[in-house]
């Protein structure tokens, strides 16, 4: 399948609760399934079937990105992972659909994705 990788420019809708966030950075796997509109046009600009969700944590957004907006991700049958992300320090919080797929679990040491595995240091790597 191939994967798609979204800024912040696009939308997550939550089709459960009818909201939509924006988010740092989203991840589709195959093709987006974007947001039907009253009028029948679909909406390229919000999609409802993310597998992963990052959001980048500041002082202003980390009560609300941990609380609200996880407790709407979770909504989302397609999603297998959120990451938050501390602009701060070097930390990274994973929370990954758990066998209740009511309930996200907070990950490990080092965050798997689509197979693979990146220390939590590498995120933080800028290459000048």
């Amino acid at each position: 399948d191939k994967i798609q990788v979204f800024s912040s420019n696009i939308l997550i809708h939550i089709l459960a609760t009818g909201s939509s966030f924006n988010a740092d950075v989203s991840v589709v796997r195959g093709e987006p399934d974007y947001m039907q509109l009253p009028s029948g046009l679909f909406s390229t600009a919000e999609v409802q079937n993310p597998v992963l969700v990052m959001e980048v944590l500041s002082k202003s957004t980390v009560g609300y990105d941990l609380n609200e907006k996880l407790d709407e991700y979770q909504q989302i049958p397609s999603l297998e992972q959120v990451l938050f992300v501390s602009q701060y320090k070097p930390l990274v919080s994973s929370y990954r659909r758990s066998e209740n797929p009511d309930r996200c679990r907070a990950g490990a040491e080092q965050i798997g994705s689509f197979e693979r595995h990146l220390p939590k240091v590498q995120i933080y790597l800028i290459d000048e």
